[in-house]
């Protein structure tokens, strides 16, 4: 059973130490509830109302998140991954060139590509080029530690 006085944590199992720490103005309180990491901060007890907290996380908290489980790579790391998996620099600016039909995005993409000093996991860019190549978000996520690697 989980208690809480005054900012205090304790589990006990013992009955009567339990009965002893309610008379003392210890109240029960419900184990700490699941939460999505992804989208969610962890739990916290609100002392105030007596009840666990589960706040989500803002978009940039969320960005922040996902940029140190995917750090960016470099251009030379993404190359030779991509090599390995049969995919050349040709067949990347080709892709792009099919993706995008206005002239002026398709030139800053191409500037992108080119001389990125970074690549990002949640570039638009990369994730487009991901789904052109048959990756799935899922796909990635999991080839990204590999790339980060090389």
């Amino acid at each position: 059973m989980n208690l809480y006085y005054e900012d205090l944590f304790r589990t006990e199992t013992d009955q009567d130490q339990i009965d002893t720490l309610l008379r003392k103005g210890w109240i029960e309180c419900p184990p700490e509830p699941s939460y999505d990491p992804q989208t969610q901060a962890p739990p916290y007890w609100d002392t105030i109302n007596h009840a666990w907290i589960v706040k989500y996380l803002t978009p940039e908290q969320i960005a922040e998140l996902r940029n140190s489980e995917y750090p960016p790579v470099t251009p030379r790391q993404m190359r030779i991954w991509l090599q390995r998996q049969n995919i050349t620099s040709a067949d990347v600016e080709l892709q792009i060139t099919n993706m995008i039909s206005n002239p002026e995005a398709r030139e800053e993409a191409m500037i992108e590509w080119e001389y990125s000093v970074a690549i990002y996991r949640d570039n638009p860019l990369t994730v487009a080029l991901a789904n052109a190549f048959g990756y799935t978000q899922a796909s990635l996520d999991a080839q990204w530690a590999d790339i980060t690697k090389i």
